[in-house]
């Protein structure tokens, strides 16, 4: 879902989201969810760019979040087992498991994942949720400070994580764009 947050500049719309997530969510419902904080004051506005930059922002976010280190290997097969899994029940059943060409399959694999943003934070989201059984949630702050134009590109940035990726979007946007657009 997008959750759109519509009120004038300058109402509360990011102290509310804050409060909501810091005060008034019940303890049961906070521990099952994860919160990623995207700041679009420095996004880019270009239409080529802001997908990525996003994407980015919220790997990093959930990166730092985690008490996983996931620079070790062992986290990293953790994050892309599903992925893994696969390779393991169909061309990995060829070789022996640790054998050099298995390895180097696994590793290709890897690799794959990780260079590929959409896969790594399905992966984040994956792990995030399924695993550790908290329900992510985006949180698009600062796109009311934008032109209306540029925040109804963040509207849709948010309409394509909330279709490409398991989340929740909360989306602050300033009334009158609001009106605009409808």
């Amino acid at each position: 879902h997008v959750l759109l947050l519509v009120g004038r500049a300058g109402c509360g719309k990011s102290t509310f989201v804050d409060y909501l997530r810091e005060v008034a969510l019940p303890e049961d419902l906070e521990e099952g969810t994860i919160w990623s904080h995207v700041d679009l004051n420095s996004a880019p506005v270009d239409s080529d760019r802001i997908y990525d930059w996003v994407t980015d922002q919220i790997i990093n976010d959930l990166r730092e979040k985690s008490d996983l280190d996931f620079d070790k290997l062992e986290n990293i097969e953790t994050l892309y087992n599903v992925e893994v899994n696969k390779l393991k029940k169909g061309r990995l059943k060829r070789f022996e498991e640790g054998s050099r060409e298995y390895n180097r399959i696994v590793d290709e694999k890897i690799k794959e994942l990780e260079n590929d943003r959409d896969k790594k934070l399905n992966a984040y989201f994956r792990f995030m949720g399924a695993q550790q059984e908290k329900a992510p949630i985006v949180v698009m702050d600062n796109a009311d400070k934008r032109s209306k134009e540029e925040q109804l590109l963040m509207f849709e940035v948010s309409r394509w994580l909330r279709s490409k990726f398991r989340c929740v979007v909360v989306l602050p946007i300033r009334d009158e764009t609001y009106d605009f657009y409808k």
